[in-house]
This record gives C-alpha cells, structure tokens and sequence, in this order.
C-alpha cells in the first residue's frame, strides 16, 4: 500500500506530467505507514528468504506467512480506519485481499493498486481530469490536508498509506493528490 506521495507522482504521469520527486526505497516495496489510535504504525509483509531477497528481480520477491501476518494486517487496518468516514464503503474491496495467501510480492502489490486505482481514478474521471486540468486543480487547493481520524494525539501525519487517504477522504482523495502535485510544481495551478 504505497504512500499518498507516491500515488500523488503515479497520478501526475497519468496526466502526462513530468514527477520529479524521489524514487521509492527498494526496502518501502513491503511496506507502509498507518496511523493508529497509538500513533505510526508500520506494516511490514513478511519475504521469504528476508531482505538478502531484496536483491531479486522485482517479480521473482516471494511472500512469507510467517507469523500470520495477513490477519495482524487487517486487524491493524480496522483498528486504524475501522471508524473512519468510508472504511465501510471500501472495506469489501480491499479485505479479500489479505484473506487469501500470495505467493510474490508483485502480485500482492498489483492486487492493492489495482484496487487503490479503482477508487481513486475512473476512465470517465480520468478523462474529465485531462480535459479540465486547471479547474480540478482550483478545487484541489482546498485539500491541503485532510481530516485523520487517529490525528488528535499526534496532528495531521503527511504521506502516509494511500489507504489512510481513501477510507478519510472515499471518491474525494483525487483532489488532495492533485493538491500533492501542485505542491511539487508539477501541476501548474492558474
């Protein structure tokens, strides 16, 4: 479950702009950063082999079930976002995910975007997007940041999963990632 700024740079290539920010740490690829009601909480998925397989092809990255890790997952996800404003409109989406065994790391990752895209940018919001740029862009100024719902303790919590965007902010999300963009200049705002 890749951050919010990495989806912020996948969205900008989408709409053909050109992403200048720091490419993903090989290390990041099993990973990702939830906020819970005990503050930062990091998920990890298990590798078969540990991170000396860090070094294989990208594709050949098998996953491990060692210490159950799907069922940590998700009870750390419904711990976090459990009560948050759209957990139970994506909740369906995302949970068959960590309820079947997975045997690469890509496919894993693949499941997740494939999901997060889902939400996030429809065929018809895509192509409204690249019609009316500068106008989704006005909109996006608003979403600077979004209302977390374990921020209380700890305030707002930039790039952290896109999960943490989705179940927050539900079909909205697309603006704040625009707002992420504009914010690193790719985006020129009118």
């Amino acid at each position: 479950m890749a951050s919010v700024g990495w989806y912020a740079d996948w969205l900008a290539e989408r709409l053909g702009r050109q992403v200048t920010s720091q490419d993903v740490d090989r290390r990041d690829l099993n990973r990702c950063k939830i906020l819970g009601a005990n503050g930062l909480q990091t998920l990890s998925v298990p590798i078969d082999g540990g991170g000396r397989n860090l070094r294989l092809p990208y594709n050949q990255i098998g996953v491990s079930e060692h210490g159950s890790w799907r069922r940590v997952h998700w009870g750390a996800i419904f711990s976090a976002y459990g009560r948050a404003p759209y957990f139970e409109h994506y909740e369906h989406l995302f949970y068959p995910i960590w309820a079947k065994p997975w045997i690469s790391l890509a496919e894993l990752n693949q499941a997740i975007h494939k999901v997060v895209i889902s939400i996030i940018l429809s065929p018809e919001m895509e192509s409204q997007l690249r019609k009316d740029i500068d106008r989704a862009c006005v909109i996006a100024a608003d979403y600077s940041a979004y209302w977390q719902i374990n921020s209380v303790n700890d305030g707002f919590v930039a790039d952290l999963s896109i999960i943490d965007l989705l179940f927050s902010l539900g079909p909205q999300s697309i603006f704040h990632l625009l707002h992420t963009i504009i914010d690193r200049r790719v985006i020129s705002q009118s």
